[in-house]
């Protein structure tokens, strides 16, 4: 899910909140994870690229 989707979700159901880090409490972050499953916002969890490697001179 992306930043702007996590605050349009929290703006529909009410949640006051300026950005993607502002702090809800658990009762809030329920609300938000299931309305997104409902919407089929919830991705896979990609993997990290691993760090690439310095080149040697």
């Amino acid at each position: 899910m992306t930043n702007k989707e996590t605050l349009d979700l929290c703006e529909s159901l009410g949640i006051g909140v300026k950005s993607h880090s502002s702090s809800i409490i658990e009762a809030q972050a329920d609300r938000v994870r299931r309305k997104a499953e409902r919407e089929g916002l919830i991705r896979d969890q990609q993997p990290e690229e691993p760090a690439k490697a310095a080149k040697k001179a």
